[in-house]
């Protein structure tokens, strides 16, 4: 077991740096969504929207 881990290190630590980005991407997203939960998904851009004097109380 050690020696297939030695023989194949490069391929872990990549695997792990890979998932390691995912997690954070995730963790980022999450945290996002959560922060703009209030918003109703809208990005603030109020050109075109019908919303647009209702929701940000121009």
């Amino acid at each position: 077991m050690l020696q297939f881990i030695l023989d194949h290190l490069a391929t872990l630590l990549v695997g792990l740096a890979v998932a390691a980005l995912l997690a954070l991407s995730l963790c980022a997203m999450r945290r996002d969504k959560k922060k703009h939960a209030h918003e109703g998904g809208c990005g603030g851009g109020c050109c075109g929207c019908p919303y647009a004097g209702k929701c940000h109380g121009k």
